[in-house]
Formats: C-alpha cells, structure tokens, sequence
C-alpha cells in the first residue's frame, strides 16, 4: 500500500466519497468489518456495503487511524 492510497481512504471516509473509496482498492482484496463479522472480497459488495454505511443518518468518521503493513494496510475509526 501506498502512502497515498491511505491518506486517500482516510478522506473518503472523513467525506463520504463512496466513488472513492470504492477506487482505492485492488482487484484482489479482503475486507473485513470485524464487528459486523462481515468479510468481503467483490468490488460490488464492497460498494454495496460502504454505499448502505455512508447512507445512514448522522453518519461520520473521526479519530481515523492508519495502519500500513506494507503488503496490507487498515483503518481503524470511530
């Protein structure tokens, strides 16, 4: 992962940009909503499942964390 990509996710996230976030991943990923138990690994799922978050009211994100492992990378956010 790239500096970048994750300062780019970071954003996304911060403003609700669904066409980027859904940008930022590679054809072959993991996703894992840890505590939703959910794992996706489809570009469609995937914006399905940040399509239906971002939608929720008052929704928002803060206190983002990144955590760059170098052939992998995660968010961690409130």
């Amino acid at each position: 992962m790239t500096t970048q990509c994750l300062l780019d996710a970071k954003e996304a996230l911060e403003t609700l940009d669904l066409a980027k976030i859904s940008r930022i991943y590679a054809t072959d990923f993991i996703f894992e909503d840890i505590p939703g138990r959910e794992v996706i690994n489809d570009q469609a799922a995937l914006h399905g499942y940040f399509s239906r978050l971002f939608a929720l009211p008052g929704v928002a994100f803060s206190d983002i964390r990144i955590f760059d492992g170098g052939t992998f990378a995660a968010l961690e956010w409130t």
